[in-house]
């Protein structure tokens, strides 16, 4: 049954509060609750998972079966803090997992990891919508081909997903001030580029 305090909403809400409060629902065996987490990340989860892979059935897969650990692992005894950053994570672990599988053979000729040798990232992921001068979109563009996978994964949680330091730190299980400091370094790059021109 579902508490007088827990209302359906709308799916978009991106408050940590909402999370949280649909996370307690889903740990006590609200199953609307997960249903409406699930709507809530699918898109942006589809979308992320198109950067690693354009196995389409693969993304899909993989989405339906962190939703699916949620629910089987609801009862087990931790917190999650970051309810977002907490999906993320499974979501490229998970993903990682199966790409690993898949390509095997490649990663034992080579000794990093085959996911960030193969993210990728667009020019317009990170255009603003308004934004139409050919010369930034060159800018910028040509600013992206000289950024490292991580990088561009990097930029792409930021800006398209909205994440903050903290959660992509979490989200890739790196140090928060080596995510400050690369996004300041591709800030500078930016900035000279744009006074060259």
């Amino acid at each position: 049954m579902i508490e007088n305090n827990y209302k359906t909403t709308n799916n978009k809400d991106a408050s940590p509060n909402r999370d949280l409060l649909l996370w307690a629902e889903i740990k006590k065996g609200n199953s609307e609750a997960l249903s409406e987490m699930f709507y809530k990340y699918y898109d942006d989860l589809f979308f992320y998972g198109k950067k690693f892979t354009n196995d389409n059935n693969r993304i899909e897969d993989t989405i339906q079966n962190v939703f699916i650990k949620i629910w089987e692992y609801r009862n087990k005894n931790y917190s999650v803090d970051y309810v977002k950053t907490y999906v993320f994570k499974i979501f490229r672990n998970e993903l990682i997992r199966k790409k690993n599988k898949l390509t095997f053979s490649s990663l034992l000729q080579s000794n990093s990891n085959c996911l960030d040798k193969n993210f990728s990232i667009s020019c317009e992921d990170l255009i603003i919508e308004k934004e139409t001068r050919s010369e930034k979109k060159a800018l910028i563009s040509d600013l992206l081909k000289n950024l490292s996978p991580r990088q561009k994964e990097i930029i792409y949680l930021k800006f398209y997903l909205n994440f903050s330091n903290t959660e992509i730190s979490n989200t890739l299980s790196i140090n928060k001030q080596s995510v400050s400091n690369m996004l300041n370094r591709i800030f500078t790059e930016l900035r000279k580029k744009i006074k060259k021109q």
